[in-house]
């Protein structure tokens, strides 16, 4: 099996940012999709993926969430510290999503693609940054 990274490319996914720390503040530099809504999202370091996620929100508005989580977003407050400790050390926190180009419809109702696969990745991919509520080597 190749690494997860290209698994994602060979799906559709791409690059369309990376997240970076200017001075002590964390930023999410979108250079493709910032306004597109319906997105999977994954957060990759190197060729493993951390994070997978989807938002049916803007992509610009979902990153905010990560870049300044309010009280009670657990997730965001939990990925938080993991982008800006991985940043700190010197490693680059990419931004690939998948964006569901063309309609996928079952007898009338659209089908989300970004929800459809979220689950089937996770799954597959077990990022670590997913995994919470479940115990690990389970």
């Amino acid at each position: 099996m190749g690494s997860q990274r290209q698994l994602l490319i060979d799906l559709g996914f791409e690059a369309a940012g990376a997240w970076v720390l200017a001075g002590n503040d964390l930023v999410c530099r979108l250079a493709r999709h910032p306004d597109r809504s319906g997105i999977l999202y994954a957060f990759v370091v190197g060729d493993n993926v951390m994070y997978v996620g989807k938002t049916a929100k803007t992509l610009r508005w979902r990153m905010n969430q990560y870049r300044r989580p309010g009280p009670s977003q657990r997730t965001n407050q939990r990925i938080n510290p993991q982008i800006c400790e991985l940043l700190a050390e010197g490693q680059d926190v990419e931004v690939l999503v998948l964006v569901d180009a063309e309609p996928i419809m079952y007898r009338g109702l659209r089908l989300s693609l970004a929800a459809g696969l979220e689950d089937a990745l996770i799954a597959r991919l077990d990022p670590p940054w997913n995994q919470v509520g479940r115990r690990r080597g389970a």
